[in-house]
């Protein structure tokens, strides 16, 4: 077999869905790497070099779930369709880090996908 015919795709487009529905929500997307990608393995070395930095024994969850939702960010490469009332969100890494804050939902799922590799595959 030809192994790189199983080499994952760089990115995926991502479709949210309702938080209680389960249905897609039209016409928003938001574009992610995953963790096969240099993105996602060199925030985890960052994380991990920022964590022996803080010398701390004791787990610090807030700086954990802060630095989760970093990540998440770092693993971000844009989206479309999403606004709050009136007003369209741009995509930026601050931006991303405040929308995964806010909408605990949208960080699961994004979370969820990044982990999942079959996002990441043309024949998945």
């Amino acid at each position: 077999m030809d192994l790189s015919t199983l080499l994952p795709k760089n990115d995926a487009v991502i479709q949210l869905k309702h938080p209680v529905t389960g249905e897609f929500l039209p016409d928003i997307e938001i574009t992610i790497v995953g963790h096969d990608s240099p993105v996602f393995k060199n925030a985890i070395k960052a994380r991990a070099k920022a964590q022996i930095a803080r010398k701390s024994k004791e787990l610090d969850l807030n700086a954990n779930e802060r630095d989760t939702i970093e990540l998440l960010a770092q693993c971000t490469l844009g989206w479309k369709g999403i606004s709050e009332g009136s007003k369209v969100i741009e995509f930026s890494f601050d931006n991303a880090v405040s929308l995964y804050t806010r909408y605990n939902w949208i960080k699961e799922q994004i979370d969820n996908a990044i982990s999942d590799r079959a996002n990441f595959f043309i024949n998945a």
